[in-house]
């Protein structure tokens, strides 16, 4: 019964956070009418496509940055998420709710390929182009999360050889998928970020509509997640143009929330984790070795967790405020970051400790914050690395670095500990590529991950 009720509770709860605003194809009783032809349908038909602000979130659950107890657990009531919590290779064809991050990303994209095709037809004004932007955007972001989880991590040298993804570039449901190389995947997000570079205008309406500032922070995202240091520095340059950084020491840290949603300066945009129950704040208890990282005086501390009744730890820090789903999208710290560690892998160690200086002053209580100092480029590494830790926690961000940092020679182990057993996720395993759904395999005629 308390499994029935849980699941009936996230549902209900899901169904409130996936609603989007009044649906204009359905307003129209001709068929032929409903199809889009000026730009306030084409963004209309961006905003419905399947809630193309959630992010998807298998990568999180598999993180290992929380922890569940053992009753919670017992109550995911989901094979799925049972699999993805103990790095175990399921069929992952059950739903746990509504639809999976694998659908869910297609689907937006398919939203995405309509607009694109639509527009293509229109002679551009600058509405137009706005929207063609919002749609080369966020085809790429779509790609470049589902490349963090299902596929293996960028390498210059073997990426003509690994798997990618299924380009799907048309709204042709005849067109037959194939899975592109791991190259063409990251080539095809590249060119989608550029056109929308061109395209978008520099300011939005609100924050859930990219602006330029937010390509230029998931070109150098992505440049980042393909140890392209020269190219993630020189977008990242881009991006902190004429952007703004919350000092922390401006906001209450001790409220339940401390983050507003709609008004939050360093948000480039504005995106949300798909909450499945494993990673809702009730549950998800923090990994009690992170909270260690931070010292009394970084109001990270008090901002970001609040103490349980049993004394472990939940997150309340998500920009996205008390809104039952993770913040995912594009911000200046993570931005900030990406240039640190662009910096200081091209070997400017005083540069990159700079722009780490800048970023905790804002985070550390007045006063109190000792900007670091230290000449030593791998020690400097190892600080931006636990930094970019300490500031990016369920945004979805950590998956893809453990990946990432591994190929580059770390030494990261994930542990979980279900019931009395151990499972550990060993550096290089095979499981950091996470199973493509079974059915998906099975109906699409698509290869599986290699194992």
């Amino acid at each position: 019964m308390k499994n029935c009720t849980n699941r009936l509770i996230f549902f209900i709860l899901l169904i409130g956070l996936l609603a989007g605003c009044k649906k204009f194809l359905e307003e129209k009783p001709d068929k032929k009418l409903a199809v889009p032809v000026n730009a306030e349908h084409f963004q209309a038909l961006l905003n419905e496509s399947s809630q193309i602000d959630i992010s998807p979130s298998e990568g999180e659950i598999a993180s290992a940055d929380f922890y569940l107890a053992d009753d919670d657990y017992e109550s995911l009531g989901c094979e799925t998420e049972w699999d993805l919590y103990r790095w175990k290779d399921g069929s992952f064809t059950e739903l746990c709710y509504i639809e999976d991050g694998w659908r869910k990303c297609y689907k937006s994209i398919y939203h995405c390929n309509v607009v694109l095709e639509g527009v293509a037809e229109q002679a551009l004004n600058e509405e137009l182009k706005n929207v063609k932007g919002q749609a080369h955007f966020h085809r790429a972001v779509n790609l470049l999360e589902m490349a963090g989880i299902w596929a293996s991590i960028y390498d210059e040298n073997t990426a003509d050889e690994k798997l990618g993804l299924p380009l799907r570039l048309s709204s042709d449901f005849n067109v037959k998928s194939e899975r592109a190389n791991l190259k063409e995947t990251y080539r095809q997000i590249l060119e989608d970020l550029k056109e929308a570079e061109v395209n978008l205008p520099v300011r939005q309406p609100n924050r859930r509509w990219p602006g330029r500032s937010a390509a230029l922070g998931l070109l150098a995202r992505t440049y980042l997640f393909m140890g392209d240091f020269e190219n993630a520095l020189i977008y990242a340059d881009k991006a902190l143009q004429g952007v703004s950084l919350l000092d922390f020491n401006e906001i209450d840290v001790q409220a339940d929330y401390p983050f507003n949603s709609e008004d939050n300066e360093e948000v480039l945009l504005f995106k949300f984790l798909f909450t499945y129950y494993s990673l809702n704040e009730a549950v998800a208890k923090v990994d009690s070795n992170l909270i260690k990282l931070y010292d009394n005086r970084d109001l990270r501390k008090q901002a970001f967790f609040r103490v349980n009744e049993d004394g472990s730890y939940r997150f309340k820090g998500s920009y996205g405020g008390g809104r039952g789903a993770y913040f995912s999208g594009i911000a200046v710290d993570e931005v900030m970051l990406i240039k640190a560690e662009a910096l200081i892998r091209l070997g400017e160690v005083g540069e990159a400790l700079s722009v780490l200086n800048q970023l905790l002053e804002k985070r550390w209580q007045r006063g109190f914050f000792k900007p670091y100092q230290t000449v030593d480029a791998q020690e400097t590494l190892d600080l931006i690395l636990k930094e970019r830790r300490k500031e990016l926690l369920f945004r979805g961000l950590r998956w893809f670095d453990v990946k990432r940092i591994n190929h580059l020679g770390g030494k990261i182990t994930l542990e979980r500990e279900v019931n009395g057993q151990r499972y550990t996720l060993p550096v290089g395993d095979p499981r950091f590529t996470i199973l493509i759904p079974e059915d998906v395999i099975r109906l699409g005629g698509i290869p599986q991950n290699e194992r």
